[in-house]
């Protein structure tokens, strides 16, 4: 049976986890006595992400986002001296953790948001793309910070206020680690099974995809033929040392150290626009006048968190008391 990353029943569990010990070159996971060892002369991960849009969605559909999907895996089979460790795509913004150098990870970035924009153009006739998302990245020389990334990376659903396990969340790679390979690959194909014409139909590419690669049932490439999972349960070496980082949110302390997941100020109109964006999609109403004082208070924390705004900016937003917020959060 498939192990899927879920919250413990027991919180005294996470506690017992045993932490990380770092060294300059190296870093080990302390079990009972004993040391996994992981040595890596020169780290060269790094962390590219592209800012929030707020106002332009990239993936409102499951068709939208299967696109996205596939496009990674297109940009991998062009980019292969670029390892994929992790990857988180949300509506407005993405995010990678990659083995590479710098300009090859770069050129991957700008290639990808290349294929989105071509794919939502055609789609959508509009602008609404990737070209106004400024691409971070940030290296990660230091093991503290690259295992504190890759769990950021895949806790991004839960800090957007998503209701869903860590290894639910379709469009990333958090599925993959410390899985049994048989209940990933249910419904899946090999890609050499399929014509040629069907499989450019599919993923609107001409590109040539290794013929031992799978594919779905619903045309998305298997993230297990094109992400280097194994490394990172490597890093992680249990399940549960996965989960006590991606429960353990850093989310701010993280992006205060990277300095490119957040813009510094946000206009009203930029947040309405995001407000508006979870009104509908964790809601399902129109406005903010239709939320409850409780779901109010719900979307003030999911956005705090998120953007990292002040209670007055809060309190104007979601037009609620600024001193029941205060108390509430």
């Amino acid at each position: 049976m498939r192990q899927i990353l879920s919250f413990p029943s027991n919180k005294t569990s996470i506690a017992r986890v045993p932490k990380a010990t770092f060294s300059n070159n190296a870093f080990s996971f302390s079990e009972h006595g004993q040391f996994f060892l992981i040595l890596r002369k020169k780290l060269m991960y790094y962390h590219f992400c592209t800012n929030g849009l707020l106002k332009n969605i990239i993936f409102s559909s499951n068709e939208d986002y299967i696109y996205g999907m596939n496009a990674i895996a297109i940009c991998k089979i062009q980019h292969i001296d670029v390892k994929i460790l992790a990857f988180c795509l949300m509506n407005n913004h993405v995010h990678f953790i990659l083995d590479c150098e710098k300009d090859d990870g770069l050129s991957f970035m700008k290639h990808y948001k290349l294929l989105i924009g071509k794919y939502l153009k055609n789609k959508y006739r509009t602008e609404r793309n990737l070209n106004g998302a400024d691409i971070g990245c940030k290296e990660m020389s230091d093991p503290n910070y690259c295992v504190r990334a890759i769990a950021y990376v895949l806790r991004n659903p839960m800090s957007a206020g998503i209701q869903i396990m860590p290894g639910e969340y379709r469009w990333s790679s958090t599925n993959l680690y410390f899985a049994s390979r048989s209940f990933v690959l249910h419904n899946c194909t090999p890609i050499s099974s399929l014509p040629v014409v069907k499989m450019r139909e599919i993923t609107g590419s001409r590109f040539k995809f290794p013929a031992e690669w799978r594919i779905d049932m619903n045309g998305m490439i298997f993230p297990g033929d094109y992400v280097d999972y194994k490394t990172v349960e490597t890093i992680f070496v249990r399940p549960m040392q996965l989960l006590y980082y991606i429960l353990k949110n850093n989310d701010a302390e993280l992006e205060a150290d990277t300095g490119i997941l957040t813009k510094s100020r946000y206009s009203d109109d930029e947040l309405c626009a995001s407000r508006d964006i979870f009104i509908r999609e964790k809601y399902g109403k129109k406005s903010i006048m239709q939320l409850s004082v409780e779901e109010r208070i719900s979307l003030a924390s999911i956005m705090r968190r998120r953007y990292g705004i002040s209670l007055p900016t809060l309190s104007r937003i979601i037009q609620i008391d600024r001193d029941l917020l205060r108390g509430m959060l």
